[in-house]
């Protein structure tokens, strides 16, 4: 029997894809859910003031800056491999480009967030939604448009 799992790629481009994955798919999803779920139902045992902000809100921050900090290493990690620029992945780089800007952006956004009965909260509230939505959105794509590079080596 001959063996055809797995992927045959070199480390550089297994943990680009692997610290990805890790981001978009697990500290992003905790961290939006954290914002959504327990800021909105869980507010009362969630919102007792942990380093001067509501408990939920730190885990929120935190796992938030994770993805932001797994993309920006991940990101490195294919330049390295292929030593600048790669015109043979396609729409993959440009893709991935795009989140890494938008995974950097949000934190800025979040800097500037107004106070909370600020007149501009809810215009804030509504940007920093839309920047991350897209970055998750374009982060999939680029996820399924990156499994059909060469370069992965995956079995046939």
């Amino acid at each position: 029997p001959k063996s055809v799992g797995g992927s045959h790629s070199l480390f550089l481009l297994k943990a680009h894809g692997a610290l990805m994955f890790v981001a978009w798919m697990t500290t992003v999803s905790i961290g939006v859910l954290t914002a959504r779920f327990f800021a909105r139902f869980f507010k009362s045992v969630w919102s007792k003031a942990f380093f001067g902000q509501a408990a939920w809100f730190q885990v929120h921050r935190a796992l938030m800056f994770t993805t932001t900090t797994l993309t920006c290493i991940a990101f490195v990690l294919p330049f390295v491999y292929r030593g600048g620029w790669s015109s043979y992945a396609g729409y993959h780089p440009y893709l991935g480009c795009i989140v890494t800007i938008l995974a950097v952006l949000q934190p800025l956004l979040a800097a500037f967030r107004p106070p909370l009965h600020d007149p501009r909260r809810q215009m804030f509230n509504w940007t920093h939604w839309s920047v991350g939505t897209a970055a998750r959105i374009i982060a999939v794509a680029a996820m399924f448009l990156g499994m059909d590079l060469p370069g992965l080596d995956l079995p046939g």
